[in-house]
């Protein structure tokens, strides 16, 4: 029972980083939409999510109302003390996709202010799963009731998985732009992050080694 439970709780958070992953990836091409209207802001309200990586000041979160072909659709975006020049009632530039026109961002948006916004929720999403994947893993020779000389071949198994897949994953994620930005950005926090994963997979190799050979 508990085993079934760690299992559809992992399954339930890989989905959802999935989810996570592609909902960012749609939401950047919103900025290649090029169609343009005009929409109406509709509603001001305080928010607690800053939507940049310095936040300076009280967070906004700006509703904008907007219309297609007679009908109407909503579209938002965020913005800090520094960028307030917003009101109720005030006429802002949407950009909208016209094959779905509610796809739409307002067209002043901050890039960056998104990105890292998104990015913040995939990176966290990401996390959740690969705890709950790790919590699983280490926990199923229990859950299972394993022998142990099925309990050896289980690690066995699994350690030389991450052996594998923790390089072949940092050399695909190293391809990213997002990779490439954020080292430049910050040098010193990309090599303790690789240095970091890199005591990682020595620990798995080390111990997959030892349940090689001296078990």
């Amino acid at each position: 029972m508990l085993f079934a439970i760690y299992v559809s709780f992992t399954l339930l958070t890989i989905i959802f980083a999935a989810y996570m992953f592609l909902h960012y990836k749609n939401k950047e091409k919103l900025f290649e939409l090029t169609d343009e209207t005009t929409g109406v802001i509709t509603k001001i309200t305080k928010g607690s999510i800053a939507v940049s990586s310095e936040p300076k000041g009280q967070v906004y979160s700006i509703k904008v109302r907007y219309t297609i072909d007679g009908k109407d659709y909503m579209t938002g975006f965020q913005c800090e003390d520094e960028d307030k020049r917003y009101s109720e009632g005030q006429a802002v530039a949407v950009l909208y996709d016209p094959d779905k026109p509610s796809r739409a961002i307002p067209k002043d948006f901050k890039r960056e202010h998104a990105v890292y916004y998104w990015r913040v929720l995939v990176i966290l999403s990401a996390i959740l799963c690969v705890v709950a994947v790790c919590v699983t893993a280490y926990t199923t020779p229990d859950t299972l009731r394993m022998s142990a000389k099925a309990e050896l071949i289980y690690k066995i198994c699994v350690e030389a998985f991450a052996v594998v897949a923790l390089p072949v994953t940092y050399f695909l994620i190293r391809r990213t732009d997002g990779f490439k930005k954020e080292k430049e950005r910050d040098p010193k926090g990309s090599k303790r992050n690789f240095f970091a994963a890199l005591a990682l997979w020595c620990n798995f190799l080390i111990s997959l080694l030892v349940n090689i050979f001296l078990r």
